[in-house]
């Protein structure tokens, strides 16, 4: 951070997560960031921080859904208050406002995931897994797995990985176009635009299992698939 300011620079721009741990404490010049975990900038931010969330709009989400399955009309989200209650509360106005239902638990531990996915068992279609640090520890995904197999309910998300690891589909942010809205944040903030800047992702892709889905007896209409990435 030192040789950063020693540069006198106009702005700051931090790519990653770890970067951007690094320069969140500058003040008296804009930072902006990029592809960094959600739940770093789900909190209280400095007013000279702005950037491109890697969620996308909660509404696209729920969108994305109820296209790839067409059937669903309860969506279960396991959630740490901590670092995603905002989003949860915009998607749950979304979701209402598409006529389905999310089907909502806090967690405020890991430990908490087996005994909130029982309390949903037979109560959703869905399972929509949220870039929440909680939530998604490595031993917890893999419970989340057996769980989505073992009761036959497929999982949405927001990465290739998951999808790759069994998740059916996933909406995926996409680097390149968070590079182009992070930069026409820095033009706005040039032009004296007063205020932060948070953004959710644009234009992002959707991925989907095509594998896993079979063997879960989904049927995805073919123009969903036709304009998806398959994975299998």
């Amino acid at each position: 951070m030192e040789k950063i300011l020693k540069k006198d620079p106009d702005a700051v721009l931090a790519i990653g997560t770890s970067a951007f741990k690094k320069v969140r404490e500058i003040k008296g010049l804009p930072v902006i960031y990029t592809m960094v975990m959600p739940s770093e900038t789900a909190g209280p931010l400095r007013p000279n921080i702005s950037g491109v969330s890697m969620d996308s709009d909660p509404a696209a989400s729920i969108t994305a859904m109820t296209e790839v399955f067409s059937k669903a009309r309860r969506i279960g989200v396991v959630y740490d208050p901590r670092y995603t209650a905002a989003f949860v509360g915009e998607a749950a106005k979304a979701a209402a406002a598409a006529g389905v239902e999310l089907v909502v638990k806090q967690a405020h531990d890991p430990r908490d995931l087996p005994r909130l996915l029982d309390e949903m068992r037979g109560r959703i279609d869905v399972l929509w897994l949220l870039p929440d640090p909680t939530v998604l520890t490595t031993t917890m995904v893999d419970y989340l797995l057996q769980f989505s197999f073992q009761q036959n309910v497929p999982i949405f998300t927001f990465a290739d990985k998951y999808v790759e690891l069994g998740a059916v589909a996933a909406l995926v942010a996409d680097p390149y176009a968070m590079g182009i809205q992070a930069g026409e944040i820095v033009k706005r903030l040039s032009t004296g635009r007063p205020g932060a800047m948070r953004e959710y992702a644009r234009k992002p892709h959707l991925s989907i299992n095509t594998k896993v889905a079979a063997k879960m007896g989904l049927k995805i209409r073919g123009e969903v698939l036709k304009r998806a990435n398959n994975i299998e």
